[in-house]
């Protein structure tokens, strides 16, 4: 499996693009993502399907630019998807945007590999991050040395924590932290140094 991180839009956001052989599935959407479709073109992908980490603009907005790409989402998620008030798209988008998607279990499977998927409900009510092979793609749960912002609609700071301890950090230790914005981590450093976790 490669890896291949994209960052974009005025937020920075971090989407991933996974890939073997000659399929390949993205972890969020955000907005001027357009060198993700680029890439796509370069190296002769097909994009599978769009796995969101959770609903908010910054990681939605770019999802017109792969039209008929199957979307996925966590089922306490659809409703922020559709909602451009809960999305943050009325605030933060230059236009307001809607989106649904199909809900997720509890695996994914993509080229014969599993992908887990592991509730972190906090940063939103369906927050998700994503596990496959020591990589951890916590989306806007955990950051490195921070954790995700709680004072938007469904957020709650408490939550957020608890389910970090819960079900992130009994994780490998060396398991790689990939997250929404900024650079990467693991698990054993924010174990460690996270000041908003200890």
């Amino acid at each position: 499996m490669k890896l291949k991180l994209f960052t974009c839009g005025p937020f920075q956001t971090n989407a991933y693009l996974l890939y073997k052989e000659k399929e390949a599935v993205l972890i969020d959407a955000p907005p001027d993502c357009g060198d993700i479709s680029v890439f796509l073109k370069e190296h002769d992908l097909g994009l599978k399907a769009i796995l969101l980490t959770h609903g908010h603009y910054d990681h939605i907005a770019g999802l017109p630019l792969f039209p008929g790409v199957p979307v996925w989402s966590s089922e306490a998620e659809r409703e922020m998807l559709s909602d451009p008030e809960k999305n943050l798209s009325s605030v933060f988008g230059e236009k307001s945007a809607s989106f649904s998607g199909s809900a997720l279990s509890e695996v994914f499977d993509f080229a014969g590999e599993v992908i887990r998927v592991i509730s972190v409900p906090g940063h939103t009510a369906g927050g998700v991050a994503f596990y496959l092979d020591g990589m951890l793609f916590s989306g806007d749960s955990l950051f490195h040395r921070s954790v995700g912002r709680t004072d938007f609609p469904g957020g709650h700071a408490k939550n957020l924590v608890k389910n970090i301890k819960e079900r992130l950090f009994p994780l490998p230790p060396g398991t790689e932290v990939w997250p929404g914005h900024g650079p990467k981590t693991c698990i054993e450093d924010e174990k460690r140094e996270n000041p908003f976790l200890r």
